[in-house]
């Protein structure tokens, strides 16, 4: 009879480990008129962070990996945002969810 190992590496699920970087400024949540070419971004200061992972209501946001998260208002997403800062690959810290609403001009109604 052997012996058989299987090695797992954890994966953030939105629960901070304790030996994550600590994190200063956090994302503000936000509320924005959709306005044609305007970007809003949120963005986090972690001194100790060596990488970064932006979430949008949970889900990880593709490339999303700097300290800044600029949000286009050609693809206006509202929801909620919060980044994993790491300090490496299993030692990490969830910031404070960001509500952020982006909200269209509405219908204009021209009486002449």
């Amino acid at each position: 009879m052997k012996n058989f190992y299987v090695l797992v590496r954890p994966i953030a699920t939105g629960t901070s480990t304790g030996d994550g970087p600590a994190i200063v400024t956090q994302p503000d949540a936000l509320t924005m008129r959709h306005v044609n070419n305007g970007d809003v971004t949120l963005s986090v200061y972690a001194p100790n962070a060596t990488s970064y992972q932006w979430r949008m209501d949970g889900v990880a946001i593709p490339n999303a990996v700097n300290r800044e998260l600029v949000i286009s208002d050609r693809k206006p997403l509202s929801g909620t945002y919060d980044v994993l800062v790491f300090t490496d690959n299993a030692n990490y810290t969830l910031s404070t969810a960001a509500r952020v609403i982006i909200y269209g001009d509405g219908s204009k109604l021209i009486i002449r």
